[in-house]
């Protein structure tokens, strides 16, 4: 029996890392990972591929993703100086947890992150290494369609299934279902609205506006894009929903930018009707079935119902998001008061209940984390907010201008010809949108979605591969 080669098994164990990332929270971690609730299945053949991939990249002399990770490098040394500068302003300890521990958990997180960019980098060199990740990548996600699709059916249908799926749930997940919300495997349904946004949708709306063939029936993108929207709306994430609006807009708009002054060829016209009619149909179902399933929901519905005169404040109260509107406005205090190097990575929660609005007092949320008998440390639930008050403005500019980077080469793969860089192109955006505005309501740096996301689109990208035609 042939022995298999060293790159043969570099591609299973990523094969396995694709198909095991709609398990966000795994039971069976290890106690030194703590009470984090971030505990991807999908990093433990992560952690199995990175030492293979690294050597097969030494041994291959394949280092040009380095140049790609430049900007990031200049955010760890930002945030490394707003450590330091944080401990020698150490603040108390809140809870029983002091500074250091606080930050270092934050820095293993952002570790935990940069560990799947890392791994996409190295796993992607090739068009031939993007079609084999997604293979795996939609393998995963029909088990997980079809696992929130019986999630629907208890929920709305058929009642008695759903104690069977919440023991189900449980045996490999920290928590189970929610009684009136579909969460697939992820551990909380705005965590598997985000899977759907971030991670299955762009390549399936990518693949059917650019022509490019992601199966072999292109009728096959068309049902699992309808598959993935039916399963967002009965997510009920209103950050999930608005996020897909969102990146699906940026697509649109850039997308008539970049042919409105085209003149499209009859043979193009002629490949991309269909697909073109199927996304439209797609979107005028979601759009009419999706929105009056989503109307009927009280807590999302509230989104949209601002009264004439009303205050922001009182609007974003009303809408049941003024928890997160107040730690955001008291994240800000932590900013003003080191506006250029930030309190430190992880630690703007040392102070946020002291500076928490006085409008936010009598919030039900505010009440039971302000309780002495709740000890749970805070956080400001926006990223952006969160590397302003952590990093200040120093660590945010050097973020910022690593999205930039990876949003120039996205528009960069778009400007080619061929449906394979229109498909970079089209999911790159989509995903860079979809991670911006997620950013507003998270601000975890150790979940995978974002980071593999961006590394699948970065890894070919700096290869300068030159892209073949696949159209079908």
């Amino acid at each position: 029996m042939r022995k298999p080669s060293l790159r043969t098994v570099a591609r299973w164990l990523w094969a396995l890392v694709m198909l095991s990332l709609p398990i966000t929270s795994f039971r069976y971690y290890p106690h030194i990972f703590g009470t984090t609730q971030v505990k991807p299945l999908a990093f433990l053949p992560l952690a199995a591929y990175l030492p293979v991939g690294l050597w097969l990249a030494w041994k291959e002399r394949r280092w040009r993703w380095l140049g790609a990770l430049v900007p990031l490098v200049a955010f760890g040394l930002a945030a490394l100086l707003s450590t330091i500068w944080g401990w020698l302003h150490s603040p108390l300890p809140l809870f029983g947890i002091g500074y250091l521990g606080r930050t270092l958990r934050a820095w293993i997180s952002f570790g935990v992150g940069l560990s799947f960019l890392l791994g996409a980098l190295l796993a992607h060199q090739s068009e031939e290494d993007i079609r084999w990740s997604l293979r795996w990548l939609y393998v995963g996600f029909l088990g997980v369609a079809l696992w929130g699709s019986l999630q629907i059916v208890a929920i709305k249908f058929y009642k008695p299934l759903w104690p069977l799926l919440n023991k189900v749930q449980k045996m490999f997940s920290i928590q189970g279902m929610m009684p009136r919300r579909i969460s697939g495997m992820a551990y909380e349904p705005s965590w598997f609205a985000d899977q759907l946004v971030s991670l299955y949708l762009p390549w399936l709306v990518a693949a059917l506006l650019s022509g490019y063939a992601l199966f072999r029936r292109w009728w096959w993108t068309a049902v699992l894009l309808a598959w993935a929207g039916v399963l967002l709306v009965f997510t009920y994430s209103r950050s999930g929903v608005l996020v897909a609006v969102g990146a699906a807009a940026a697509v649109v708009v850039l997308g008539a930018l970049r042919w409105g002054g085209q003149r499209l060829r009859a043979e193009t016209l002629a490949r991309a009707w269909r697909r073109s009619l199927a996304a439209v149909a797609v979107a005028v179902l979601l759009v009419l079935v999706g929105g009056a399933v989503l109307m009927q929901n009280e807590y999302f519905a509230s989104l949209f119902q601002r009264k004439p005169g009303q205050s922001w404040v009182d609007y974003f109260v009303g809408a049941r998001s003024g928890a997160r509107l107040a730690y955001a406005w008291a994240a800000m205090s932590s900013f003003d008061r080191s506006p250029w190097l930030g309190v430190g990575l992880g630690a703007s929660g040392f102070n946020l209940y002291g500076d928490l609005p006085e409008w936010s007092a009598t919030l039900p949320e505010i009440a039971r984390y302000t309780s002495p008998y709740y000890h749970v440390f805070p956080n400001p639930k926006n990223m952006y907010v969160r590397l302003l008050a952590e990093t200040g403005i120093l660590g945010f500019m050097t973020f910022l201008a690593f999205v930039l980077y990876m949003l120039g080469q996205a528009l960069a793969w778009w400007r080619e010809e061929t449906p394979y860089a229109r498909f970079m192109g089209m999911a790159g955006v989509w995903i860079l949108a979809a991670v911006a505005l997620r950013w507003f309501t998270q601000d975890s740096l150790a979940m995978p979605n974002v980071w593999l996301g961006l590394g699948m689109m970065l890894g070919p990208m700096v290869q300068r591969i030159r892209p073949r035609d696949n159209a079908s």
